[in-house]
């Protein structure tokens, strides 16, 4: 590859890691507000926000997942064994971290006297939806029901690796992915019954994969000399009016579902993936970056943070008036906590078992 190719493609997935940090802080703004909103009286607007940034924050994750996917197969070899490969590389990167924050998430509700049954748990560490007592698709450890996305994602791609025609390939996953949701959403209007799986995997949030795998595929078919400069306020600007743009419409679940939200990580992408950094030297650029790459580590441990947060923000007296004062501390701790066990569990972890695996 050219190195001015190289070059692009460095660039280019740093702006992508930057969308992957502001995905997961979306989330942990989510799940700050649903905190704070268990312990304070809180407008209805706060918990409509709260879900709608969350929901946001997946499914760009979603959609970055599927680029990331074309991104890193592109150039590869085919085959069986490729596809073998990209799975058993998947497993290694999301399944220690994840078993590892459930098990203390178990062990802690344990000790709290909360319990499982062995089913829940079997599932939940297999990757298994399944409806829980309180009628979600979420395993013990909750955050864990968009893992179930991803690894159902990642198992049907290696799959596909198996053509050699890397376009045809992108193209059945997203027309099989298509027609699972054309079939579950045909057979919900039907009233027919289907597998708690099958139903989870059919849902609407499965078409940013689709999005996400199509926008690799523009990715290598458009000249790399058309790309636009993107400097680091113009990102600042785009971020800041999605975020704004959220805020304003969030009391409106559907639109944000059907409309806002769509729109936006179409745009948000396209900026990413059609643009280039105009000055990489920047620390701005470093810093996002860095936070992006560690944005499975805060996803996975900030739920760890918000409770002890909640607790002490009670001792201190602060209210309902302090809710951004709330936001900020847990993001800023989430950020402090997740940079620390991407630094030294994840990837001294992972470097390890791809060693020994790969």
């Amino acid at each position: 590859m050219p190195i001015q190719a190289r070059q692009v493609q460095s660039n280019k997935l740093e702006i992508i890691q930057i969308l992957r940090a502001f995905a997961a802080l979306l989330v942990v703004v989510d799940h700050s507000l649903l905190t704070l909103i268990d312990r304070v009286s809180l407008d209805v607007w706060f918990r409509e926000f709260a879900v709608a940034a969350g929901g946001f924050g997946v499914s760009l994750f979603f959609a970055i997942s599927g680029f990331i996917m074309v991104y890193t197969t592109y150039d590869k070899p085919r085959g069986a064994i490729a596809g073998w490969r990209f799975m058993l590389n998947r497993i290694l990167r999301v399944v220690p971290l994840y078993w590892l924050c459930s098990t203390i998430y178990l062990l802690k509700c344990l000790v709290e006297g909360k319990s499982f049954t062995m089913t829940e748990i079997l599932k939940s560490y297999l990757f298994v939806p399944y409806l829980n007592p309180d009628g979600k698709f979420q395993p013990f450890y909750g955050l864990g029901w968009t893992l179930n996305y991803e690894m159902f994602f990642y198992l049907f791609f290696a799959a596909t690796i198996m053509f050699s025609s890397r376009v045809a390939s992108s193209l059945v996953f997203c027309a099989a992915f298509g027609l699972l949701f054309v079939f579950t959403d045909f057979a919900a209007r039907q009233g027919v019954e289907l597998p708690d799986p099958v139903v989870f995997w059919g849902l609407p949030i499965i078409l940013y994969f689709v999005f996400g795998v199509l926008i690799g595929l523009a990715y290598y078919k458009w000249p790399s000399t058309q790309r636009l400069a993107v400097s680091s306020v113009s990102v600042i600007v785009i971020l800041g009016a999605a975020f704004l743009a959220l805020m304003t419409t969030a009391v409106a679940s559907g639109l944000v579902e059907e409309v806002v939200a769509p729109v936006l990580i179409a745009i948000l992408m396209i900026v990413a993936v059609f643009g280039r950094v105009s000055n990489p030297e920047q620390r701005f650029w470093s810093a996002a970056s860095k936070i992006g790459d560690a944005s499975f580590s805060i996803y996975l441990t900030h739920s760890f943070i918000l409770g002890p947060v909640g607790r002490a923000w009670g001792l201190i007296g602060l209210d309902a008036r302090h809710w951004l004062l709330f936001c900020v501390a847990c993001a800023i701790l989430s950020i402090i906590v997740g940079l620390a066990m991407y630094k030294y569990v994840e990837r001294p972890l992972g470097a390890r078992l791809k060693k020994t695996f790969l």
